[in-house]
């Protein structure tokens, strides 16, 4: 979700340009782009970031690249097939990114990506394997659904943060989805870990947002915020837009995440962990 103007919310979308491809991506996700499977797939780093600063340990690179892998693509789609929908990308409705978060196949994703129940959707890892999901349950209210796949072999469930956010000034990494690509990485870092006003947008909203200062653009929303401990942190589900009214706008570059905390009392809701 986009708040544009920096003030008012409301559905859209925005993707900020990017910087080129750059060998933190391929640190961090342990694939180079020569390695990846397809063009599309090419691991991108966007923008320098304070992780492209700071040495890691090959400890603390190991549980970012571990982490790395509970990401998925997410693709919402029409399952109603018809003379002027007939291939699959023409019944994508949404497509955004996911947390695979139990190793029972439970993923998270995004409330206003996974729009209703009766949609299809289909999951895409980070190495390329395409998966059928069954939408089982959404809250508008905090922003996140709940989705089912079978467990595959090498699946990657990812690790809740049990403590609070990460304060101000902490390093963080997000995985998305941006122009079609999959398993992209943006660095940034933490603004501000807990927000004292609800953050509201159209039919959606949630609590104790983590306000994140990051090159990331809407269809990252779904996807973790993993923190330099190799657990998620945080879930993005919104940003701020920019005024274009204004001449020589920039993209503010902020991403609001549902906290770890949320997302546990969720899952627990649904007997998911």
């Amino acid at each position: 979700m986009i708040l544009p103007r920096l003030k008012k919310p409301h559905l859209g979308q925005y993707f900020g340009h990017c910087a080129a491809i750059a060998a933190i991506a391929a640190i961090l996700l342990g694939i180079s782009p020569a390695e990846s499977p397809a063009e599309s797939a090419k691991p991108l780093a966007i923008g320098a970031g304070p992780f492209a600063e700071m040495p890691f340990d090959s400890t603390t690179l190991a549980k970012l690249r571990t982490a790395a892998r509970s990401y998925v693509r997410v693709r919402i789609y029409d399952k109603k097939f018809s003379r002027d929908y007939t291939t699959f990308d023409s019944r994508v409705v949404v497509e955004a990114s996911g947390i695979i978060i139990s190793e029972n196949g439970h993923v998270l994703t995004a409330a206003h990506i996974a729009r209703n129940t009766g949609l299809g959707a289909r999951l895409e890892t980070l190495s390329g394997q395409q998966i059928e999901a069954t939408i089982i349950a959404r809250d508008p209210s905090q922003d996140v659904a709940l989705l089912k796949i079978e467990p595959f072999e090498g699946m990657t469930a990812a690790t809740l943060a049990a403590g609070p956010p990460p304060r101000s000034g902490t390093p963080v990494l997000a995985i998305g989805s941006p122009a079609g690509r999959r398993g992209v990485p943006a660095t940034g870092r933490i603004l501000l870990d807990r927000s004292a006003t609800r953050l509201e947008y159209g039919a959606y909203g949630f609590d104790d947002a983590i306000e994140i200062e990051i090159a990331a653009a809407s269809r990252y929303s779904g996807g973790p915020v993993i923190d330099t401990n190799g657990e998620v942190t945080g879930m993005i589900a919104a940003f701020l837009n920019a005024d274009t009214s204004k001449p020589g706008y920039q993209m503010p570059g902020v991403a609001f995440a549902v906290p770890a905390a949320t997302l546990r009392a969720y899952l627990a809701k649904w007997g998911a962990r």
